[in-house]
């Protein structure tokens, strides 16, 4: 089994883990995917990697809509063009950093900062919501995204 299989069977396991009713169903399906992931090293990182291909590029498009329909100029508009240009053509095994930069930039100092003006405060919290709604939308608990040391 590869890697990518592994991981995609973990991804079930831990699905099935979540969904059933069943509480011996459920702590066997956990165990079975622990166990599985631990045999081909997956890191949560190459768990929500596989699950995050999917809405990555779909997640930056719909952020690059919210900035440019909010018309950002000067100094702010610089600080989010930064932000996209980090994103762009990440190889997938980026991806999971990439997000984690996103949910701490939106939810750090920078962007509090930039939030003197009204327009912008309501595109980094319509941002926040965003990124979260993605996350959930593909069974990833937004929270699991905080980058390292926050």
């Amino acid at each position: 089994m590869t890697r990518e299989q592994a991981a995609s069977k973990v991804a079930k396991l831990r699905k099935l883990a979540d969904g059933s009713p069943n509480p011996e169903e459920a702590s066997s399906a956990r165990r079975k995917a622990d166990e599985l992931a631990a045999e081909h090293g997956l890191t949560e990182n190459d768990l929500l990697g596989d699950s995050l291909s999917g809405c990555y590029d779909e997640l930056v498009d719909e952020l690059q809509k919210l900035g440019a329909e909010a018309g950002l100029r000067g100094t702010t508009g610089k600080a989010f063009d930064e932000i996209f240009a980090r994103l762009k053509n990440p190889t997938p095994s980026e991806k999971v950093g990439r997000i984690r930069y996103i949910r701490d930039f939106l939810k750090g100092p920078v962007a509090s900062a930039l939030c003197f003006l009204p327009s912008v405060e309501v595109l980094v919290k319509s941002m926040r919501e965003t990124v979260d709604k993605k996350l959930a939308s593909r069974g990833i608990d937004p929270e699991t995204m905080r980058g390292k040391g926050r």
